[in-house]
């Protein structure tokens, strides 16, 4: 019983032996890192192509808006902002009142936005990566500004 415990042992550290040996052979020198295999890494990498934003993101700031100004909450927000996305009138699809208010609207801020009209609001969307900047009730009857 004692020599088969013995010739496990010894079948263990040769085993153990074959591994490290395996292991050292693997990287060329010391400046290789451990498990370096030269085959499984690309020669080449070519960049990926920038992907396209088509879905709207909705800001911090224009669910609080759409709190405070619409009183939708929670997943109505989200569902909403997709629906003025989609279904939006845009200023060139406007017009009169409707059309200078939307021009105005875009037109005070800095970077180009894109504002849409839908179910009584006003929609801000920055034109570069469509987030909701910010959310309007529109009152015809209230003057330009």
């Amino acid at each position: 019983m004692d020599y088969i415990i013995w010739i496990l042992l010894g079948i263990a550290l040769f085993i153990l032996f074959i591994a490290i040996a395996v292991n050292k052979t693997s990287g060329s020198d010391d400046t290789t890192p451990t498990g370096y295999r030269p085959h499984q890494q690309k020669s080449e990498y070519y960049p990926l192509p920038p992907q396209i934003n088509d879905e709207p993101i909705l800001s911090t700031h224009a669910r609080e808006r759409m709190e405070q100004r619409l009183g939708i909450y929670s997943s109505q927000q989200e569902e909403m902002m997709q629906r003025a996305f989609k279904y939006g009138r845009t200023s060139n699809r406007s017009t009169g009142d409707l059309k200078a208010k939307l021009e105005s609207t875009e037109d005070k801020y800095d970077e180009p936005t894109v504002a849409k009209f839908y179910n009584g609001a006003i929609f801000i969307f920055s034109e570069e990566d469509n987030v909701l900047k910010t959310v309007y009730k529109y009152d015809p009857n209230r003057y330009l500004n």
